[in-house]
């Protein structure tokens, strides 16, 4: 077989998306501790806020956290 024709031929293979390198992200976590789960609260009560949130894949201090209801921003 020609050379041309086995080099076409293992490059194809080389190039197959199933072994492509693959770059894994995990998601980051973010957990709601106070108020705690169950937690009555009254209208209009003045209410703190508390949490934490990590990133396997990135620092503290390259992550950016906000808290809101919906589309309604609580916190800027």
């Amino acid at each position: 077989m020609n050379t041309k024709i086995w080099i076409f031929l293992l490059a194809g293979l080389a190039c197959n998306s199933e072994n492509a390198a693959k770059i894994v992200n995990s998601a980051p976590e973010a957990t709601i501790t106070v108020p705690s789960d169950g937690d009555s609260l009254m209208q209009g009560e003045t209410v703190f806020l508390r949490g934490t949130v990590s990133d396997n894949n990135h620092s503290n201090d390259e992550l950016t956290a906000s808290w809101s209801s919906g589309a309604v921003p609580l916190c800027s």
